[in-house]
């Protein structure tokens, strides 16, 4: 197996630059696995590997990529399997085309990184990530009222955590009871067309479905 790793336009503390693949790198080319939303976009080394017979990716970024390029359906194009985070993307691109089979994945971490961690759960509430929207300022300001943490690589909305390492955010999250998430694929109008429109839909309705059948059970179980 053969690992190629491509870390231009990743921060460096990224998560991933603490996966240490390469050690698994038997010089044998039967499957190369592409790390670093870069190897998607660097024709060299696409066409390095292209006769691989197996081309692997591990996507860590999806659905954002799909709102923040207008060619991410067509790079995803070149692999014969692509490892994601997200379930919903890996449904729609599966029923949608077939030449690449994507597979969904739990977010990857190395055991080592969190030993020895205090798990006395002190603080309430974190929220991890940049503050971009309005949605974005308002999970901030809830948190408020409780013992939290905002932090960001970014100093937009006064984060607590300002850019720091992924080993304080651990020691951090280690006692926090809730983090708190959001899923927001915004488009507009240079993704019209692209496919990214009907991911965005499958999507919703899917979520819509999840949300009636949960309604129900609720509704059952009073």
């Amino acid at each position: 197996m053969i690992i190629a790793h491509d870390k231009r336009g990743e921060y460096p503390d990224v998560i991933n630059s603490y996966y240490e693949l390469e050690k698994y790198d038997d010089g044998i080319r039967d499957c190369v696995v592409f790390q670093g939303y870069g190897t998607s976009v660097n024709n060299e080394i696409r066409d390095e590997h292209k006769t691989v017979p197996m081309r692997v990716y591990l996507n860590l970024e999806a659905p954002c990529a799909y709102a923040s390029t207008t060619t991410c359906l067509q790079e995803q194009s070149y692999f014969t399997h692509v490892y994601t985070l997200c379930p919903y993307t890996c449904d729609f691109m599966n029923s949608h085309q077939s030449n690449t089979k994507f597979i969904p994945i739990p977010f990857p971490f190395k055991g080592s990184c969190f030993d020895g961690l205090d798990t006395t759960k002190t603080l309430d509430f974190i929220y991890m990530g940049a503050m971009m929207c309005q949605e974005h300022a308002d999970i901030v300001e809830s948190m408020k009222p409780y013992k939290y943490n905002f932090s960001s690589l970014l100093p937009a909305g006064n984060p607590t955590m300002l850019n720091v390492t992924s080993q304080e955010k651990w020691k951090v999250l280690a006692q926090t009871k809730a983090s708190v998430a959001i899923n927001m694929c915004p488009i507009n109008n240079t993704h019209i067309g692209t496919g990214l429109t009907h991911l965005i839909i499958f999507k919703r309705d899917t979520f819509l479905n999840l949300n009636q059948e949960l309604s129900k059970r609720c509704v059952r179980r009073h």
